[in-house]
């Protein structure tokens, strides 16, 4: 996107999706025809609340996993774990297991307002273009722009400009992240006191993620799973070992 600078600064809020090192290029240009490039990285951390739930869903699936290695090591311990191993596989399985958008013309005040979205998919960057016009008017005019896109099914904004100074129009290019809808918000404020709000609902694509990507966690929810199944089972003989079986009982009466 191109932002023009108000005391020397662009501002902007967005949310990250996830954590990783990002690469910010910015370049500048002087109403000389100057141009700077320069290029900015730093890095986004986890929450810290989700090594939390990680660790809770891996400490809840190991449990589950020595209880089934209990439960099934049975006479039968060999029929039974297998069983039970086919049915964490199918359980932890399944766990892992363009449209264009154009906003209806608003006539208050005597202004035109569009919002043109290009069919938006997960991964790859959409373009959102705005427009404002006086209507019969021709020539250029300025206007102060908010700009917001919010995340429908969670209702919360992930990325915001306000208050820019624009000739009319603005576009960018933006990376919808996940294929729910989102609600683009256009708010502009005119030379003449007129305040013209659009809004527009961008469907967005979703793509399946990659065996790449659903392999490591669905083979380490496995792992943890197995770990289980061997401690219980083990747990299970070493219990069982310390007390006289049916047979013997039987006997000694």
């Amino acid at each position: 996107m191109r932002l023009p600078l108000i005391n020397g600064k662009a501002e902007w809020r967005q949310v990250f999706p996830i954590r990783g090192d990002y690469r910010l290029a910015a370049e500048f240009a002087s109403s000389a025809g100057a141009k700077t490039n320069e290029v900015f990285g730093f890095r986004v951390h986890e929450k810290d609340q989700k090594w939390l739930v990680l660790g809770g869903f891996a400490l809840g699936l190991f449990i589950t996993g020595v209880i089934a290695g209990r439960v099934f090591s049975a006479p039968r311990e060999g029929a039974g774990t297998k069983l039970g191993l086919w049915f964490y596989l199918i359980l932890t399985w399944s766990a892992a297991a363009g449209e264009s958008a154009w906003a209806q013309e608003d006539h208050k005040r005597n202004y035109i307002s569009k919002i043109d979205v290009a069919p938006a998919t997960v991964g790859r960057p959409a373009r959102i273009h705005w427009w404002l016009h006086p209507a019969g008017v021709n020539g250029e005019f300025s206007a102060k722009l908010t700009l917001s896109i919010t995340h429908q099914e969670k209702n919360k904004l992930i990325f915001s400009l306000e208050k820019i100074p624009v000739a009319g129009e603005f576009a960018l290019d933006f990376h919808f992240t996940d294929g729910i809808d989102h609600r683009v918000i256009a708010v502009a404020e005119t030379e003449d006191g007129a305040t013209v709000r659009q809004e527009e609902t961008v469907s967005v694509t979703a793509v399946a993620p990659s065996l790449r990507t659903k392999l490591p966690p669905l083979f380490l929810f496995l792992a943890v799973i197995a770990v289980g199944l061997l401690a219980g089972r083990w747990s299970r003989k070493a219990g069982g070992s310390k007390l006289p079986s049916a047979e013997g009982r039987r006997s000694q009466a």
